[in-house]
């Protein structure tokens, strides 16, 4: 089995985790195990880190406080959105509506072709640019 050591980044997220459950979010429950799942480490060697054991104390605390209100914590009014995810609301919309004037304008082109290829012109030659008149290159309108 891989040892793991406690770095600095593991006690900043094992802090995080602690201070999120402090909030309530996750729920009321709250022990040495929950920190135990995400590094692999025993609560042993967590307690013996004093960031890690006044977190945890910490939020131990605030739920007990929770509990005691009979304070009713709705997850979703505590996780607000970011900026970055409110800005991928906006990118999501905005691409679907510029996939619908995608489709549309196919459509269009196809409409096109089939009454170009109506009219007799080869779709062939259309690749090629047009020839102009000359009453057009006078800057005329051909009424």
């Amino acid at each position: 089995m891989p040892t793991v050591k406690l770095t600095d980044a593991v006690v900043d997220k094992l802090v995080h985790l602690c201070n999120t459950y402090a909030s309530g979010v996750l729920g009321e429950r709250f022990g040495w195990q929950d920190l135990e799942r995400v590094c692999g480490l025993p609560y042993q060697t967590l307690g013996k880190n004093p960031r890690i054991f006044q977190a945890y104390h910490e939020a131990k605390q605030a739920l007990r406080k929770l509990r005691g209100a009979q304070v009713v914590i709705d997850p979703l009014s505590k996780m607000k959105p970011t900026e970055l995810e409110k800005r991928c609301a906006q990118l999501e919309e905005q691409n679907a509506a510029l996939e619908k004037k995608l489709r549309l304008y196919e459509l269009r082109f196809a409409t096109f072709l089939h009454n170009i290829a109506k009219q007799g012109y080869n779709l062939i030659l259309l690749r090629n640019p047009f020839k102009r008149a000359s009453n057009m290159q006078q800057g005329r309108k051909i009424t």
